[in-house]
């Protein structure tokens, strides 16, 4: 629990991470895992000369070399990005302790190199494991050795006699091979030994610049295939969506067609009926013919009244035009006359209509 809080306290001073609970994640993850890497606060000087404050793990990271198990200083810096960007991994060599050089996965300055760190996916990549290759790495080909001790100076000789026993003991101590702990380099300068760390050097500078494009070329390349994965999962939501649509249209066209038919069939059939009626040849008078002497006479009387609605306003129109025959009293008593009979004609239809209604 106290290192959760530690953890927490640590992040709570940073506000250059862009995902700190993914970076909560994987220091507590690795902190499980490997009990030596505690998370502290560290600088890091870059090569162009800016300096940043970040969270360092730093501990010891066993290995397993020749049957043996030694411990490897190192330094995990996460960087602003992390994990979209992979952490820096330094060995941070002891005092009694010196880089190998040459080294395939470590420069001069102790930083590592790893296929793991080149290949990067914030998706699948993750602190523990790549302590997990550094392990498996150094452990091949461990990073330090044991600065050689101070020889204690030798005692005064007075004569050059070296009896065989010690002769021998001479030789077999010169026939071990170097161990892990005792390989060092020789203390007189050696011109070919100089040149080639000096060409190891520029090799590595190059092969550092190459890796650090190398890793921005696979980060876009990946960050390109998330955007294509985001388009593809896009493209087939749209055709899940256009199926949809297009199942829906042709249940709708199906309707219609249906309708059409059945139109098509009503309107056969309408036209069957007409020719039939047409080849009967009936009476349109017959159509409008009274069934019996009240409707007969209901509809004479509409008739007249109908009639003198339009007599009374020919007379009218014909007065205003001074084309009447009747002088103002004329029209006058020919109007008195026509509304009497009118009012007869209506007054007999709704007589009629009530005792057609009473039946």
């Amino acid at each position: 629990m106290s290192q959760v809080v530690n953890v927490d306290q640590l992040l709570a001073e940073f506000h250059c991470y862009s995902n700190v609970g993914r970076v909560k994640q994987d220091v507590m993850a690795l902190s499980r895992s490997v009990r030596t890497m505690i998370p502290k606060k560290g600088s890091l000087i870059r090569n162009d000369g800016t300096e940043s404050t970040l969270l360092v793990l730093g501990g010891t990271v066993p290995i397993s070399f020749r049957g043996s198990t030694y411990n490897i200083p190192v330094e995990i810096f996460i960087t602003e990005p992390f994990p979209n960007s992979p952490p820096m991994c330094y060995v941070r060599p002891t005092n009694n302790m010196m880089l190998k050089i040459p080294h395939r996965h470590v420069d001069s300055e102790g930083l590592v190199y790893l296929p793991y760190l080149h290949t990067w996916n914030a998706r699948t990549h993750n602190l523990t494991d790549l302590v997990g290759h550094v392990s498996a790495v150094f452990g091949q080909d461990p990073p330090l050795y044991s600065k050689p001790s101070q020889p204690n100076p030798p005692p005064p000789q007075y004569h050059n006699v070296v009896s065989s026993s010690q002769r021998s003991s001479e030789s077999n101590t010169m026939s071990q091979p170097p161990s892990y702990q005792s390989v060092s380099r020789g203390h007189a300068a050696d011109p070919k030994q100089e040149a080639l760390e000096l060409l190891t050097r520029k090799l590595q500078s190059k092969l550092h610049g190459f890796y650090s494009g190398l890793r921005d070329d696979i980060d876009a390349e990946l960050e390109r295939q998330a955007k294509l994965a985001d388009q593809q999962a896009d493209m087939e939501a749209s055709g899940k969506m256009l199926d949809m649509q297009k199942a829906n249209l042709q249940e709708q066209i199906a309707r219609a067609t249906e309708r059409v038919a059945a139109l098509d069939a009503w309107l056969a059939a309408q036209a069957a009926a007409g020719a039939a009626a047409a080849d009967g040849e009936e009476d349109p008078q017959a159509l409008v013919a009274p069934r019996n002497r009240w409707s007969q006479q209901l509809l004479e009387k509409e008739a007249e009244a109908h009639a003198i609605d339009d007599l009374l306003y020919h007379l009218e129109a014909g007065l205003r035009a001074a084309r009447c025959p009747l002088d103002v009293r004329g029209y006058l008593a020919e109007t008195r006359k026509l509304a009497r009979r009118q009012f007869m004609a209506k007054a007999l239809i709704r007589r009629i209509e009530e005792e057609m209604r009473a039946l």
